[in-house]
């Protein structure tokens, strides 16, 4: 019986020592690489490895680099006759979010990180008391203008900042109450209700119209004034140091357009997005309407930025 298991035991050595290595393994390796969108790092094996993509559309291997594709998540593998090791690769892109957004007081903006969680980054705010960031959520807290940075904890070189512009309640009622007057249309010889009120019936009325609606919503004429003549608008701004040039300004909800020298024609800022500005204005064709302006419309002058 001993002679036997002895004769087991020396078969069993045999066998061990005869398996060809390339048959056996070392533990399997994992590690973890971040990258930007287009972005090429270092990418070194020896001849006797082998790699594999489990998708190729995130990223490829060209020489001795690896090359971001697009953004996502994939794996590669690489082996060689005695090991195998696992690299998780994450493309990250942040462009999905845009370089400036407008909040009114108490909204909240979700920012989408669709490849990572939220707590992979670093949120960093310059001001706390206009805004606060809960989990990936944005909260408008008070009137100002504040900045959102996000920096991915494992790569720092993939950040970006946000301006967070939080415009004040008051802002919010101007334009709820312009966009309710909408298709209003003046009558016989000029004739509009904005006039009647001003004391002018039969007038031009698109400032009229402006300082109407700023009555209405209960802002102060020490924040937009009561005016009937353009120019006089657009001095009034000018005199607070709240006026600024279209060329190095981007305007906000809530501001006041001024056309063509600033003496000719003003409206409400009701929106910017994508390289445009939207508005609401009285006495445009006849009437109260909604239009929209490329940002460097020849036919804009500026803009009154009221301290709401």
């Amino acid at each position: 019986m001993k002679n036997r298991k002895y004769i087991l035991f020396i078969l069993a050595f045999i066998l061990i020592i005869t398996i060809p290595k390339s048959k056996i393994l070392k533990n399997i390796q994992n590690d973890i690489i971040y990258m930007k969108e287009n972005e090429t790092i270092p990418f070194e094996k020896n001849r006797n490895t082998t790699y594999t993509i489990s998708n190729s559309g995130i990223v490829s291997i060209n020489e001795n680099k690896i090359i971001a594709l697009k953004e996502g998540h994939t794996v590669i593998t690489l082996e060689t006759n005695t090991n195998k090791s696992l690299i998780d690769v994450y493309v990250v892109s942040l462009d999905n979010i845009m370089p400036r957004y407008d909040l009114y007081v108490g909204e909240t903006l979700t920012l989408y990180l669709s490849t990572l969680s939220h707590n992979e980054f670093i949120w960093e705010v310059n001001d706390k008391e206009i805004i606060e960031i809960i989990n990936n959520t944005i909260i408008a807290r008070n009137s100002g203008t504040a900045t959102v940075t996000l920096t991915l904890k494992e790569n720092p070189n993939i950040s970006k900042s946000i301006k967070i512009n939080v415009i004040s309640n008051l802002a919010n009622k101007l334009i709820d109450n312009a966009l309710n007057e909408e298709g209003y249309h003046e009558g016989e010889n000029n004739y509009t209700k904005y006039g009647k009120w001003y004391g002018l019936p039969n007038s031009e009325w698109c400032a009229m119209f402006v300082s109407w609606v700023a009555n209405k919503s209960n802002i102060p004429t020490n924040v937009i004034p009561k005016f009937a003549s353009v120019r006089e608008g657009k001095k009034f701004f000018e005199n607070q140091g709240r006026y600024f040039d279209k060329k190095n300004y981007i305007p906000q909800k809530g501001d006041i357009i001024f056309f063509l020298n600033g003496i000719s024609h003003t409206g409400i800022v009701t929106k910017v997005e994508n390289g445009k500005v939207y508005t609401i204005e009285g006495n445009s064709s006849n009437k109260v309407a909604q239009r929209s302006y490329s940002l460097n419309d020849t036919l804009i002058t500026g803009y009154g930025n009221p301290s709401y």
